[in-house]
């Protein structure tokens, strides 16, 4: 093989591999362009998840984890960024993060909470688990003793519900990608402090924590369900 025909190849195999790329980030284009075609706004978001929740039966009425619940949308990422502060990269994506798992919340019942992030080669990706995904439940056991003890009785049923949300955030797509899976349960009561059991926090400050929890289970404070 001459030096002409080297050359000629060469110039062949680089002029595929252009037009592959080219035809590469033409299809990534499309594909995103697709994606923001059918994307929401912040302001959406809540409704559309109603909308997606609709079918399914009552949550607390419906044989645990049975029906299975599974949500791929995309949200535009300009309808956060404006109520964003810091301008951190990192900070930013994950507060954009939060407000979305906010917003989910507020539309399932469920409470997320933040377990990993993933930097990709164009974005990252943040994975959120259900509070009551049976993987979370404390894996010590608890001290005979009762007045020794740091943990607390659990207020929470768990369930094997694979709950997680997994939001990959792409500035490039101007885009975050939202990926729901959940086998539905009943969802948590609400385990808010009372202001009346706050109060008795306050003016009992020196006492250890189990001890504040042991006197506000025998009095039976307002705001003490378990």
């Amino acid at each position: 093989m001459n030096n002409k025909t080297v050359s000629s190849c060469n110039k062949c195999r680089t002029s595929i591999i252009n037009t592959n790329r080219k035809k590469a980030k033409k299809n990534e284009d499309e594909e995103i362009k697709r994606c923001q075609d059918l994307a929401y706004t912040r302001d959406q978001l809540v409704d559309v998840f109603l909308d997606f929740l609709d079918p399914y039966e009552d949550f607390d009425s419906a044989e645990p984890c049975k029906q299975e619940l599974n949500i791929n949308i995309a949200v535009f990422l300009n309808s956060f960024i404006d109520r964003i502060e810091t301008t951190n990269e990192n900070e930013s994506n994950k507060l954009i993060a939060c407000q979305i798992i906010k917003l989910i919340s507020k539309a399932d019942g469920f409470m997320y909470i933040y377990h990993s992030c993933d930097k990709l080669r164009d974005g990252f990706s943040f994975l959120f688990y259900c509070n009551c995904k049976y993987e979370r439940k404390p894996k010590n056991p608890q001290i005979e003793d009762i007045n020794k003890r740091r943990n607390t009785e659990p207020r929470l049923l768990r369930y094997e519900c694979e709950g997680s949300v997994l939001i990959t955030i792409k500035q490039s797509h101007e885009l975050a990608y939202i990926r729901v899976h959940h086998l539905t349960h009943p969802r948590p009561q609400s385990i808010a402090v009372s202001s009346e059991i706050k109060e008795y926090i306050q003016r009992n400050n020196l006492l250890t924590i189990p001890q504040i929890y042991h006197n506000v289970k025998a009095s039976g404070l307002n705001g003490y369900s378990h």
